[in-house]
Parts: C-alpha cells; structure tokens; sequence
C-alpha cells in the first residue's frame, strides 16, 4: 500500500512539474580580461533573443560565488550584457569565476567562464 501512495504521489507531482532540457546554446561573447584592481568587468553572452538570464559570480573576499548578476532579457540580437567594478588594492587579484544560466521556454542553457584581475 505505501509503495502504491508514493507511486501514486510521483505521478501526480510529474503532471504539475514544468520539464526543462538543457539545449539552450549560451556562449562567451567577450569578457574584459584582464581587469586591473579598480576596473570594469564587462561580460557580454550570446543566446537565443527573449531568453532570460541571469547568474553569479565569485566575490572579492572568497571563492563562493556570491554576488548575484541581475536577471535581463536577451536583446532582438540575442546579447546579455551585465558589468561590475572590481575592487582596489591587492585584495581581488587572482582569477575569479562567473556562472550564467539562460532559460527560454522550456529549454535552459548555462556558461561557465572566469575574468583575470591582475
């Protein structure tokens, strides 16, 4: 009998859920590299126009990534650009990693990329 309710529940869960594939091409347009210590970080991603995207990056004072990047639409020609300033001093040197994931309809897509502050 419990395996039948829980049987019975993960169908009905499965009817509710929304399915997700992951083909959503993201891809690296540019990012600035490298940024010195008190510059700008620009980051640009191409994708499929009206996909939303959005994402972290590392912070300055670890590796978790921490700071989020602000959700934005893609543009008529697919680019998403977000831009942030780095630190100044010797605190942010290193190479620091950025995760962007892009959702349109039912596919998804993710990047993976990372910025140098020398």
């Amino acid at each position: 009998m419990r395996t039948a309710a829980v049987l019975g529940l993960g169908i009905l869960a499965g009817l509710n859920s929304i399915a997700r594939a992951d083909d959503l091409l993201v891809k690296l347009a540019s990012i600035t590299a490298p940024v010195h210590p008190g510059g700008v970080v620009t980051l640009v991603v191409h994708t499929q126009a009206g996909a939303v995207c959005e994402g972290k990056r590392q912070g300055h004072f670890g590796n978790a990534y921490s700071v989020t990047l602000a959700s934005q639409s893609a543009g008529p020609d697919g680019l998403v650009r977000w831009e942030w300033s780095v630190l100044s001093g010797s605190h942010p040197i290193g190479v620091r990693g950025v995760h962007v994931v892009c959702t349109a309809v039912h596919r998804t897509g993710s990047l993976d990329t990372s910025f140098d502050v020398q």
